[in-house]
């Protein structure tokens, strides 16, 4: 059987240690450069918090979380005085308080949300011996079982002068040593200790003391055995501390330590890339066709036999033992390689014979026997489930070298788009039906956005009807589920666009009007005028008495004095003390009028209170025009003026000349609506003001 020692360490980045038996990699141990490792390293620590619910402290060491201190975890020597010789512990309240300087070790380390575990019983372990200060114990290591071989180290161990308050325990790795090199192990440990003491008092907490060694010297210190044939490193740095730590600790074994220089990488050579990247899949398949699935929970970890494509035995029973016993040492092996601990649950296939069983539980033990981490094992239950729970020695594989997947968040799945587009759609609408929600906007990846676009379109179209709001969907690619965004906007919050809520009096209007169609006008007044006069001529000259030309011009001056009054009034809402309680809004639509030039919203425009046109004189208006549009509208203005005063010396009612001698043009008059019978513009005259020449201009009056 040819044992190997390979030390990778090439790459800056990563460092890894495998042990090889006859090409299978059976220990591994791996360390990343992003990630420091703080087990074992020993601190000085100020209590931050204390919580009597959980009998526990929180300690400030340094790290980026406190870590925990347990009431169990408290060596006896910082119990108060009442307390020394009895049985029972202390609460922790009373031993100690905020802002205590304590001394702690790292026992395990962080891992996902929780912070690190700390103990205040401290120790060092060597190569041969573990250091125990603050005891007075000394033994030897369980695992070593020959009782010849416990009988001889402690008999080595009397032989020893310790200082007081000062135990040890041998290792397994200390079995088969000599005086010499178990004292030499021990002087190492004790000088470390001094070195530590010293620190103690030096430096202010929080504090790091003592820094276990790095991976090389750690798996060196814990996997090396006689059995090891040779130890290839593949860095010079790396080389040189191998041996100096050989020559000092074990100087027997130092010509095992070689340079690798073949231009071949040193875990290529002996085929352990695909071992080590098998380490962190969760299938492992096995020779006869079945497969195990190792799934780490919060809990516990969970690992699963099944038979696969394993058909070659003739029965069910005979299956189901074969890929059993091919599992057993294979999961007893995985679990050494990732370093699961914790409380551990294999499913087995079923089997029926007690013998299968029996002979399944034999294997596990005996992989496991050769375990550095304590472990307990129980028997096959009759659901087929073996329970077992295992040490913690390290932190697990891949901590460092892999991170959560950022779409499915560490889950390994996320929602289909058609779940995900209806779950976005519940929130929006759970979001419409609460008051003041003027939209509702969701951020969505580009596949739930298609389907919420194009198979819940007619839906979003109802709800918005329905609550009087905007759905927005905007999409965004390679968005996580968990970011997915459906926020409601209320009115406030809603950016208006710029709008001209200025009133435009008549005369601005006219204007713009006149100076496009102009000529158009004057054609259709004049035939108008012509065909008037013809009918005059036709049923002959009527005279009109002065009492009837006075009521015509006072029914004018009526008319006139109403519609000032109603223009004053449009005017003080819109630019008066009052606030307006319905703004008159004009729009004036392209299609309507294509030469037609539209107000641009920056122009301030504000007109005086008159919006209607008449020939009487003391009717003023007033305009706050651009400079270089004022000439042109005064002179359209004084134009129209003498055009209505020509048309009121002919004698006509004025309110007939506004509503049906002054057209439209062409586009503006299909739109407009059918003018009234003389009847009911009688009618009209005397229950409504006239209306202005504005509104007569307007699409919609």
């Amino acid at each position: 059987m040819s044992k190997k020692m390979l030390i990778n360490a090439s790459q800056p980045e990563e460092c890894r240690v495998a042990v090889v038996c006859d090409g299978l990699l059976e220990e591994l141990d791996v360390q990343v450069k992003a990630r420091e490792a703080t087990l074992g390293n020993i601190y000085k620590g100020v209590v931050g918090r204390i919580e009597p619910s959980l009998q526990a402290v929180f300690v400030d060491y340094g790290a980026e979380r406190n870590g925990f201190l347990s009431i169990n975890d408290v060596h006896p020597s910082y119990f108060p005085e009442s307390f020394e010789g009895a049985r029972r512990r202390p609460r922790i309240q009373d031993v100690f308080k905020k802002d205590d300087h304590v001394l702690v070790q790292v026992n395990k380390e962080e891992r996902n949300t929780k912070g690190a575990c700390l103990t205040t019983n401290v120790s060092m372990a060597g190569r041969y011996l573990v250091l125990m200060p603050g005891t007075d114990l000394y033994g030897v290591s369980r695992k070593i079982e020959d009782e010849k071989e416990r009988k001889k180290l402690k008999e080595i161990v009397k032989q020893f002068k310790l200082p007081e308050n000062m135990g040890f325990i041998i290792r397994t790795a200390g079995m088969g040593r000599t005086k010499t090199e178990l004292a030499r192990d021990l002087d190492y440990l004790l000088r470390l200790w001094e070195s530590i003491e010293g620190n103690l008092a030096k430096y202010e907490a929080p504090v790091l003391l003592y820094r276990e060694h790095d991976i090389v010297i750690r798996s060196i210190r814990e996997h090396f055995s006689s059995d090891i044939s040779e130890i290839l490193v593949d860095e010079k740095d790396t080389h040189r501390k191998v041996r100096e730590f050989f020559h000092q600790v074990m100087p027997k074994y130092e010509n095992l330590v070689k340079m690798y220089q073949e231009k071949r990488p040193l875990f290529n050579k002996y085929q352990l890339e695909e071992q080590v990247e098998q380490v962190y899949r969760k299938r492992i398949r096995l020779k006869s066709g079945g497969y195990i699935i190792i799934e780490p929970t919060e809990a516990l970890v969970t690992v699963d036999v099944n038979s696969g494509s394993a058909t070659k035995e003739k029965g069910i029973e005979e299956t189901a033992y074969r890929v059993n016993m091919e599992a057993a040492p294979e999961i007893a092996r995985q679990l050494r390689l990732r370093d699961l601990g914790g409380i551990i649950v294999i499913d087995f296939i079923d089997m029926t014979q007690k013998k299968h069983k029996q002979d399944v539980e034999k294997a596990i033990k005996t992989i496991l026997k050769t375990d550095r981490a304590r472990n307990k094992i129980l028997r096959i239950s009759a659901l087929g489930l073996l329970e077992l729970s295992r040490q913690r020695l390290r932190s697990v594989l891949g901590t460092g070298e892999y991170t959560d997947c950022p779409m499915c968040d560490g889950q390994g799945r996320i929602k289909s788009p058609e779940m995900a587009a209806l779950s976005v759609f519940r929130k929006i609408k759970s979001l419409l039906i609460k008051t003041n929600v003027s939209e509702v906007r969701a951020t969505v990846p580009v596949k739930v956005g298609e389907y919420l676009l194009n198979r819940m379109r007619a839906a979003l179209v109802e709800m918005e009807s329905q609550y009087n709001a905007r759905v927005t969907v905007m999409v965004k690619e390679n968005l996580p589920e968990k970011d997915i965004l459906v926020e409601a906007l209320k009115e406030e919050a809603i950016q208006e666009p710029v709008q001209v809520e200025a009133i435009i009096s008549a005369p601005t209007l006219v204007a713009e009007i006149a100076s496009v169609s102009e000529e158009e006008t004057l054609t259709e007044l004049d035939q108008k005028k012509t065909s008037k006069s013809r009918q005059r001529r036709r049923r002959g000259r009527t005279k009109v008495t002065s009492e009837n030309e006075e009521g015509i011009e006072s029914g004018a001056e009526l008319a006139a004095e109403s519609e000032i009054s109603c223009e004053e009034e449009a005017y003080n809402r819109a630019f008066g003390d009052e606030p307006a309680q319905e703004p008159l809004d004009i729009a004036l639509e392209p299609a309507a009028s294509p030469e037609l030039e539209t107000v641009a919203p920056q122009t301030d425009v504000r007109f005086a209170a008159g919006t209607g046109i008449t020939h009487d004189e003391e009717f003023q208006t007033e305009s706050v025009l651009p400079l270089e549009r004022e000439e042109h509208t005064v002179a359209a203005e004084e134009e129209i003026v003498e055009r209505t005063a020509q048309m009121a010396a002919a004698g006509q009612p004025e309110m007939e000349r506004t509503s049906s001698e002054v057209s439209l043009p062409e586009n503006m008059a299909a739109e407009s609506p059918e003018l009234p019978s003389d009847t009911e513009k009688k009618e009209t005259k005397e229950k409504a003001p006239r209306k202005s020449l504005l509104q007569s201009y307007l699409p919609f009056s």
